[in-house]
């Protein structure tokens, strides 16, 4: 797994498990697959992976263990999702929704990319040109204090975005994750649209797990792992001994606020109408549209925030130069 998700490798995740999908689909089994993505794979950090993968599943490994094997290459979501496709017999339509998960995380990772290219190129040109001092300087053939002054910005600048941008992408350990999503739970919009996106992994790891056939008390903890949420995660280990004691899932969760009336409320009629499998399949739309919604939102206010605070910056700057201006033509005159 890379150090950085970029659209790029989203992409390719997504087209790698859609070829897979639509090669299952048509009746060719999992290695000879495997064999034909790797005469043309669609990126060269595929190639290893899917060589180890190969060798696994040679030896007799079952194809979810050869891919928890594989020492990060998958995220426990997608990890889950193969598990269960892998119990239930429906590889393909497994490798088909996480072929459309990875392509909209893709588009919107570009679109949120696309947003943030002119706040950054003011933020730049504002770093460079300010305070206008310097530029006099410049002019004289002074270049050297400049360049070290604009350096002293910018490789901090650069350092901290890096780590920003690694640690909000990175699966750390349980304590660390739980501190990301405390942080990221008060930012308007991204907050919002993160839970609605760990609702709806959960939702589909749920309607995995029951169709491959494992028992709903097995399924929610399972679910609980892969939906990336340690705050959903936390809620179910508290709720497992009801829930193992014979306690209906539905009157357990209803305990926690951190599951919304509307997820209780459809699980409850799942649970009554014996209809589970529908109902979770509706909340995995609700939640998916919802949180790809937020997202979009947020990919959109956040650059024109950061313009906004960028164009603040800048106006104090000029006014206390055009400030420090006049002063000194006052002194001067006096």
């Amino acid at each position: 797994m890379p150090l950085i998700l970029t659209p790029g490798h989203l992409s390719n995740r997504g087209e790698f498990y859609y070829q897979l999908g639509a090669q299952i689909e048509a009746g060719i089994s999992i290695i000879p697959a495997l064999r034909n993505h790797l005469r043309s794979p669609i990126a060269k950090s595929f190639r290893r992976p899917i060589e180890n993968l190969i060798l696994y599943l040679e030896e007799g490994a079952p194809l979810a263990e050869s891919m928890e094997a594989l020492n990060g290459f998958l995220p426990e979501f997608d990890l889950a999702l193969i598990r269960a496709g892998e119990e239930s017999g429906t590889l393909d339509a497994v490798f088909r929704v996480l072929a459309e998960y990875y392509r909209e995380r893709a588009q919107l990772s570009k679109s949120i990319i696309g947003n943030l290219i002119y706040p950054i190129a003011v933020l730049h040109m504002g770093i460079l040109v300010f305070p206008p001092q310097t530029l006099v300087k410049v002019i004289e053939g002074d270049v050297g204090p400049w360049i070290m002054q604009k350096l002293m910005i910018f490789i901090p600048l650069y350092l901290v975005s890096f780590f920003v941008l690694v640690v909000t992408q990175r699966e750390g350990g349980h304590s660390w994750s739980s501190l990301m999503e405390k942080i990221f739970h008060v930012v308007p919009l991204l907050g919002a649209a993160r839970r609605n996106l760990a609702f709806s992994r959960l939702t589909l790891a749920l309607e995995s797990l029951i169709n491959a056939g494992v028992g709903i008390v097995q399924a929610w903890p399972l679910a609980a792992r892969a939906c990336g949420s340690p705050a959903i995660e936390r809620a179910v280990k508290k709720s497992m001994p009801l829930m193992e004691d014979g306690h209906m899932p539905a009157d357990v969760i209803q305990k926690h606020p951190i599951f919304p009336s509307y997820f209780t409320g459809l699980y409850q009629t799942g649970e009554a109408s014996g209809r589970m499998d529908h109902m979770l399949s509706r909340m995995h739309a609700h939640y998916h549209e919802e949180g790809f919604r937020k997202m979009k939102h947020f990919s959109f206010w956040a650059p024109n925030a950061l313009f906004g605070a960028i164009a603040i910056f800048v106006a104090i700057f000029i006014v206390r130069f055009y400030m420090a201006y006049f002063k000194n033509i006052s002194d001067a005159m006096q």
